[in-house]
C-alpha cells in the first residue's frame, strides 16, 4: 500500500450515482475520496483547490460536457490524472479526451472492480481504457 492514499475527487451529476460511487471507494484503505461534486464550476474548484490524484468524471453532464472541466484547467496548465466513467462515448468525445490527456475511461455497465482497478492504475501513471467504449 502507498504512504498515503489515493486522493479522488468524484464528478457525476445524479446524486444516487454519486453516492454509490463514494461508498464503493470508502471501502478501499487505498483510496480517500476528498470530495464529490455534482456541476462542473464544482468540479474545476475542487480540482484546483484539493489538487486531487485522480479525478473520477462523467462524460454528460446535466449543466454541460465533462470534458469542459478538463478544459478549464488545461486553460490553468492544470494537469489531473482522470478517469472518465460514461454510458457511451463517440469518436469525436474520445479524441477529445485523448487530446486532453485523460488516462482512464469506464463503461458505467462494467463491474464495480473496473474503476476501482483502472483508478489505481491511472495512479501509477498507466493508460487503461475499456475497449468497449471505443
Amino acid at each position: 500500500m502507498p504512504d498515503r492514499p489515493i486522493r479522488l475527487v468524484l464528478v457525476d451529476d445524479h446524486p444516487i450515482i454519486l453516492h454509490g460511487l463514494q461508498r464503493l471507494f470508502e471501502q478501499e484503505a487505498d483510496i480517500e475520496v476528498v470530495r464529490t461534486c455534482i456541476k462542473i464550476p464544482e468540479a474545476v474548484e475542487a480540482v484546483r483547490s484539493l489538487e486531487p490524484d485522480v479525478l473520477v468524471l462523467d462524460l454528460k453532464m446535466q449543466d454541460g460536457h465533462g470534458l469542459d472541466v478538463l478544459r478549464a484547467l488545461a486553460a490553468d496548465g492544470r494537469l489531473c490524472r482522470t478517469v472518465i466513467l460514461t454510458a457511451a462515448m463517440r469518436d469525436d468525445e474520445l479524441a477529445a479526451a485523448m487530446e486532453l490527456g485523460v488516462a482512464g475511461i469506464v463503461l458505467k455497465e462494467s463491474p464495480p472492480g473496473s474503476l476501482i482497478d483502472c483508478v489505481r492504475d491511472v495512479h501509477r501513471g498507466q493508460r487503461r481504457v475499456d475497449l468497449e467504449a471505443l
